[in-house]
């Protein structure tokens, strides 16, 4: 007999996308959510050449920046693997950890490495810093304000409150606001029902005014565009609500890339170690947007380089103009004598 064909509850789009769960309920689902675009759009921060089948480059970044370092070490008659490890060992005379220590049950390989000797520690940043504490912190203030926002918009459907005394009087009033979102002329029945509505039909203070909404609007995209402008990508989060000129814009651009250059430089001098003790051939550059925000950097630098250059030398024509005239009047004065 042929199998049951499922019911299509078991197989629909809407079953497989979990259209029946609200993030905004669940708040430590929304972190997390939050945390995970972020660390997708991470994914695409650096781009790797020459890293052998054994490290992948996304498990890779991975470790790296989720825990602010990878030791990169030789497993015997497998090659290199990049590894979660814990630093420790004597101190070297900078104060910094001399072993690295790691423990793989799969391969299996468990081994106190010597830093620099066995093993080449590449930094996440030059303080060994993982990018988690940042997710956390921007995840959760996005959190709360989504919540917030959800909630104020769910009251901003309420206007007004009809306090009743009695049964009856509440079934006027039902049938006095079903026809009102009917879009037929609200009648009052009873003298009883417009005695009960006095004081009763008040506008009430709650979280879902415009001007609140407004405000968490603003404020997430405050937060949004801070928490981008730490990862290098500039994002605006301008508060004018008229247009905005182009210096405006380009206001925070030259906060966007320190952080993003700290974290390629520690990469770059950790290839070259990798490179040097094993004989690879490593190299990492930028990639995606971070690139493209690069370029854009570097290009707006030379024009303003250029600018100052073209000023500098117009002052100095015009300082040697100057000299020259008063040398001209000696040389009429002398004539005329």
């Amino acid at each position: 007999m042929a199998d049951k064909i499922p019911n299509r509850q078991d197989w629909s789009y809407e079953k497989l996308l979990g259209c029946d769960r609200n993030p905004l309920k669940d708040k430590e689902r929304l972190v997390w959510q939050h945390k995970s675009y972020m660390l997708s759009r991470l994914n695409q921060l650096f781009e790797w050449d020459g890293l052998p089948e054994t490290i992948p480059q996304k498990e890779f970044e991975w470790i790296l920046l989720m825990q602010g370092k990878a030791t990169i070490a030789n497993v015997p008659n497998k090659g290199l693997y990049a590894f979660q490890s814990n630093l420790g060992g004597i101190l070297n005379p900078y104060y910094l950890p001399t072993q690295s220590i790691v423990v793989n049950p799969y391969l299996p390989f468990n081994k106190v490495l010597e830093v620099d000797k066995d093993c080449v520690v590449i930094r996440n940043t030059s303080t060994f810093t993982p990018i988690n504490d940042m997710l956390d912190l921007y995840a959760n203030m996005l959190a709360e304000i989504d919540i917030s926002l959800r909630i104020a918009t769910v009251n901003s459907r309420i206007s007004s409150l009809i306090s009743v005394g009695d049964e009856a009087t509440k079934d006027s009033a039902t049938k006095f606001l079903d026809d009102i979102e009917d879009g037929k002329l609200g009648v009052i029945a009873t003298n009883k029902f417009m005695e009960s509505l006095k004081g009763g039909l008040n506008a009430i203070q709650y979280a879902g005014t415009i001007s609140n909404i407004q405000d968490l609007i603003e404020l997430r995209q405050y937060i949004l565009a801070t928490w981008f402008n730490q990862l290098g990508l500039n994002a605006n989060y301008n508060m004018k609500r008229e247009a905005i000129n182009e210096s405006e814009a380009d206001l925070n651009e030259e906060a966007l890339m320190p952080l993003i250059d700290d974290m390629l430089q520690c990469r770059q001098e950790g290839a070259k170690k990798v490179n040097a003790m094993f004989g690879t051939n490593l190299s990492v550059k930028l990639n995606s947007s971070w690139k493209l925000q690069r370029k854009e950097i570097e290009t707006s630098m030379e024009l303003a380089e250029k600018e100052l250059n073209t000023e500098e030398n117009e002052e100095t024509q015009e300082e040697g103009e100057s000299k020259e005239e008063p040398t001209e009047d000696k040389e009429k004065e002398n004539d005329n004598d």
